[in-house]
């Protein structure tokens, strides 16, 4: 089977596994999650700046640790042979939803009632006006989401437009859900519509315009 193929069948809206998290790597999980904290600890500091230059040295020593680590190689899309594990490998690693990528909130994203959808949780990391998520966080998700409702539409495709419109703040350290729906296809596009909400609040809007594979 051809990759394009095999891309396909696992994107197919009854085989939409591919964003399911089955597989777990523990450690590298527990290592993620520790890296997160440190990130959102390193950019909330406000320390005397004799402690600043104790903790660089130590991180910078760190740095030099995991320069002697190998690194993966580069991601090159699923591998021809889907599996549980190389499929998790692949969407771990994204800096939306990867549970081994320390930059990553990291979102959870679910099939139910045909629609996508979504929770994520924002840390202060994420702050752009005080006590908000910044914007772009909130786009970054919506592209990820209605990725995953144009998955619904059987057809592989990449993010050609995306708009986004803000109706109302969203808070830090609060749990939200991102909805996804496939609207329609004409000819390459693949229209999709999505919303956040906090509760009952819409907190943004988004459509998308997916172009299929040639």
């Amino acid at each position: 089977m051809k990759q394009g193929e095999e891309f396909k069948r696992i994107i197919d809206a009854d085989d939409v596994r591919w964003f399911y998290y089955t597989y777990s790597y523990e450690k590298g999980e527990r290592f993620a999650n520790a890296m997160r904290k440190l990130i959102e600890k390193a950019a909330l500091i406000d320390a005397e700046p004799e402690i600043l230059d104790e903790f660089t040295q130590k991180l910078e020593g760190l740095a030099e640790q995991f320069d002697k680590v190998p690194s993966r190689a580069p991601r090159n899309s699923f591998s021809t042979e889907i599996t549980e594990e190389n499929v998790y490998d692949f969407l771990a690693h994204d800096p939306v939803i990867g549970k081994l990528h320390p930059l990553a909130p990291p979102l959870d994203i679910r099939v139910e009632d045909n629609r996508i959808v979504g929770h994520v949780n924002f840390s202060r990391t994420y702050e752009g006006p005080p006590n908000y998520v910044h914007g772009g966080h909130i786009a970054k998700v919506f592209d990820i989401v209605l990725g995953g409702a144009e998955a619904l539409s059987g057809i592989p495709g990449f993010t050609g437009t995306l708009s986004v419109r803000y109706t109302a703040p969203t808070p830090l350290n609060t749990d939200l859900r991102i909805e996804g729906i496939f609207d329609r296809v004409e000819g390459r596009k693949i229209f999709t519509r999505g919303i956040m909400y906090n509760g009952d609040i819409v907190t943004a809007e988004a459509t998308g315009i997916f172009i299929s594979f040639k």
